[in-house]
Order: C-alpha cells, then sequence, then structure tokens
C-alpha cells in the first residue's frame, strides 16, 4: 500500500477511540500522524510522533500543533454522568471542541472531523436518524448528552470542511465501560435490568468507520456509526453467554423511571456509583440508523459476541 501524503493531527489520540484510530491510520498507509492528549499513552505505537500536556480547554497548549495539517480529528472529550460535572463537560466537551475548531480555522485546516456521540440525539420512540431534532431545551440536566450536542451548530457553520462522528456505546477490549457490564452480571444467578434500548459498536468498527469518513464523506454530511441495536436486558444476556453462566434478567417495569430517576438524583451527591444521567437514560429508546455510514461502505465485522469475547480473552476484570 503506498503511503499516504496527508498530515493528521489527532487529538485525543491517546484515548480509547482515539488509540485504535491511530492503529487504523497506520495500517491505511498514513505516515505523517501527530497524536495531542494530556498524557502518553501506555504502548505508544512506532511510526506515531505524540506530544503530551495538551488540553483543548487551554487552546495555547494545543495551538503549535495545528501549524500545517491537512486533518485535524478531535478525539478529546470527557465523560461523565453526574450532574456536579456539567460546568467541566460543557468546558471540554464544547468549549474545547470549539478551541480546537477555531484553531483549525485560523491555521488553514482543510478538514474538521468531529467526533461526537449519538448521545448528542437524546432518545426517540422512533428510529434516530441524522436527521433527527431533539428538544434540547427541555433535557438540559442530562449534562453529557447535552455537552456533546452543544458545539454541532458552530461546527456545520464553520468554513472550513468540516464532519460530525457519532459512535454509540464503544465497547471493546480493555475498555471500562464493557469491563463494567461484565462486571456488572459476573457471578450473579439473577439481575435487573431497565427497560430501554441503546445502541452499541465495536471500537475496532468504530475506528474504521471514523476513517471512511475522513476519506469519503462530503462536507458539512454527519454520521451515525453503531453496529447494532440491543435492549438493555439482552446486553446483559450476551455478557452471561459470553461468561458461560445462566443468569436471569428480569427488566424493571416503565412506571418506575420517575421514580427511580428522582431517587437517583438525591442520592447521586452521596454516592459515587449512582449517576441519574443514566438511570434516567436507561428506560429511554435510542435505537440509530446506521443507512447512512453504510453508503460509505461501512460493514461493521465485530457481533456483540466477539467484542464480549475478546475482551474476556485479552482483560481482566
Amino acid at each position: 500500500m503506498p503511503d499516504r501524503t496527508e498530515s493528521i493531527l489527532v487529538l485525543g489520540g491517546g484515548g480509547f477511540l482515539g488509540s485504535h484510530l491511530l492503529e487504523n491510520l497506520l495500517r491505511n498507509g498514513y505516515r505523517n500522524i501527530l497524536s495531542v492528549s494530556r498524557s502518553l499513552p501506555e504502548n505508544p505505537l512506532p511510526g506515531i510522533a505524540y506530544h503530551e500536556g495538551g488540553d483543548i480547554t487551554k487552546p495555547e497548549t494545543i495551538a503549535p500543533f495545528f501549524e500545517g495539517r491537512d486533518i485535524v480529528v478531535n478525539a478529546s472529550g470527557m465523560v461523565s454522568f453526574f450532574q456536579k460535572d456539567r460546568q467541566q463537560l460543557l468546558d471540554i466537551n464544547h468549549g474545547g471542541t470549539l478551541n480546537a475548531l477555531h484553531l483549525a480555522e485560523k491555521k488553514g485546516v482543510q478538514r474538521f472531523i468531529q467526533i461526537s456521540s449519538t448521545a448528542a440525539f437524546g432518545f426517540s420512540d422512533e428510529v434516530i436518524t441524522e436527521e433527527s431534532v431533539f428538544p434540547w431545551d427541555c433535557f438540559k440536566n442530562l449534562p453529557y448528552a447535552y455537552s456533546k450536542y452543544a458545539p454541532n451548530n458552530e461546527i456545520m457553520q464553520s468554513p472550513i470542511a468540516s464532519n460530525i462522528v457519532y459512535p454509540s456505546l464503544l465497547l471493546g477490549p480493555k475498555d471500562e465501560n464493557t469491563k463494567k457490564i461484565i462486571a456488572h452480571v459476573q457471578g450473579k444467578k439473577r439481575i435487573f435490568a431497565p427497560p430501554g434500548k441503546n445502541s452499541f459498536i465495536d471500537v475496532r468498527d468504530a475506528a474504521e468507520g471514523v476513517m471512511l469518513v475522513m476519506e469519503k464523506a462530503p462536507s458539512k454530511e454527519n454520521y451515525i456509526l453503531a453496529g447494532g441495536n440491543l435492549s438493555f436486558a439482552d446486553l446483559f444476556r450476551g455478557a452471561a453467554e459470553a461468561l458461560g453462566q445462566k443468569t436471569a434478567v428480569s427488566v424493571l417495569p416503565k412506571y418506575a423511571a420517575s421514580f427511580l430517576t428522582f431517587l437517583s438524583r438525591i442520592a447521586e451527591p452521596f454516592q459515587r456509583k449512582i449517576e441519574a444521567e443514566k438511570v434516567f437514560l436507561g428506560f429511554q429508546n435510542r435505537v440509530h440508523s446506521t443507512e447512512k455510514i453504510r453508503g460509505l461502505g461501512f460493514e461493521p465485522q465485530f457481533s456483540l459476541e466477539k467484542t464480549f469475547s475478546d475482551f474476556l480473552t485479552r482483560s481482566s476484570l
């Protein structure tokens, strides 16, 4: 495969999705790649130039790395579902994203790719597409989801070519989310699941999808990345099957949503394991269409079974 000549800056290349994106870029012939993040990864990749100390909330720490870059992929961000982190989430996921976008505009970057989240679409009883509109004025008390939505309009109005990519729930080997799901099920004969649904995607598929958008997508076109849609009950059943155990999964009634969300909001300040946003969303439907990204040739390669199997093979609980 001939080497690609584009100069690429990946902000947040030390993160879960960012690190897999770097691997994908190398496999596909890209050689001029710079990763900037707050800290260096444990296992840096040969062929990648790394810089630590970059903070998108402090543009002076990242500005020098935009010089001469053709493409900037912003994979930096904060994930938290705690109400107390609302301002920090907005500072990073909204303000930090706009810092990166404005630097890209100022430095003459040709393309800006924003890694968002399907959380930015909220929830719906209908299948969610890239054109779906959610009434965020009524749901700003969902701090993580709202913070991922907040920079969208400015990205779309930017004069430079740009795309927003929306991965769904990321799972994969050596991942904390996957670890929590497996640990929640492991050794239990019965567990309870909320009645909602969500989409998931293996991080390796997500990295492939981001690269497809970077290489093939027209400017100002945005893409949902999902590998499948599941109820939370089926997600837990999949984890139990991967563990080789029989676990009964009971689904909580939908009418319990208001009461449990209310309790979680009261308890959250005193108990670090309770996240009210997660409790609320566990009762909602978040089923996402992948029709648009498949138009670029995207085909997920990793089933939920394969993802859980690989996690158990490569990770420790």
